[in-house]
C-alpha cells in the first residue's frame, strides 16, 4: 500500500514524521514536572519540546494539562512566574539602555498581557456620555423615601402584632 503524500502548507512543522511516533503520548508526571520547572525558569514550551525528543509535542503537553487539573494549576503558576521574570528582564534592559526602540518592551508587554491578563492586561474603560442639557433628569428620591417609610411602618406593625400574641 502506498503511503499518502503529505499536504504541502505554508507552515511546515519542525518535527519529522518519524519524530511524532517516537514522542511520548501518554501522561507522564516526571516529564510534566520537568517541563513545568523549565517553563518557570523562563524557557518557552515550543523551545523545550522542539529541542528534546523525550518531551511531547507542545499540543500533546497542553492536552495533558487539560486532563490533569493538578498539573494545570502548576503550569498556570509557572506561566505567571515566567511573566514576572520577563517583566523583570524588561525593567533591567530599560535601566541599562539595551532596548532597541522599545521593541523588546512592547513584545514583553504583549506577552505578559496574554499570559496573565488579570494582572497585566489592559483595563476596560467604558465611556459614559454626559446627559444632554435638555434631557429630563429623573429624581426618584421622594418615591424611594416614601417606599422606605412604608416598609418601616409595616415592620413596626408586625412587631406590635407579635408582642400582642406573646
Amino acid at each position: 500500500m502506498a503511503r499518502p503524500v503529505p499536504q504541502t502548507t505554508i507552515y511546515q512543522p519542525r518535527w519529522a514524521e518519524e519524530d511524532y511516533r517516537q514522542r511520548p503520548m501518554d501522561f507522564d508526571s516526571r516529564i510534566a514536572d520537568a517541563i513545568i520547572v523549565r517553563i518557570m525558569n523562563g524557557e518557552t514550551l515550543n523551545a523545550l519540546c522542539s529541542n528534546n525528543r523525550d518531551y511531547p509535542l507542545p499540543g500533546t503537553f497542553l492536552l495533558w494539562m487539560d486532563h490533569e487539573p493538578e498539573y494545570n494549576l502548576k503550569y498556570r503558576r509557572a506561566k505567571s512566574i515566567q511573566a514576572e521574570l520577563l517583566v523583570d528582564g524588561i525593567l533591567e534592559d530599560g535601566k541599562s539602555g539595551v532596548w532597541d526602540a522599545g521593541t523588546r518592551a512592547r513584545a514583553g508587554q504583549i506577552y505578559v498581557e496574554k499570559t496573565d491578563p488579570s494582572r497585566w492586561g489592559q483595563r476596560a474603560v467604558v465611556p459614559v456620555p454626559p446627559p444632554a442639557d435638555n434631557a429630563p433628569v429623573a429624581d426618584h428620591t421622594h418615591e424611594l423615601r416614601r417606599k422606605i417609610n412604608a416598609m418601616a411602618e409595616r415592620a413596626k406593625a408586625r412587631e406590635k402584632i407579635k408582642e400582642g400574641e406573646d
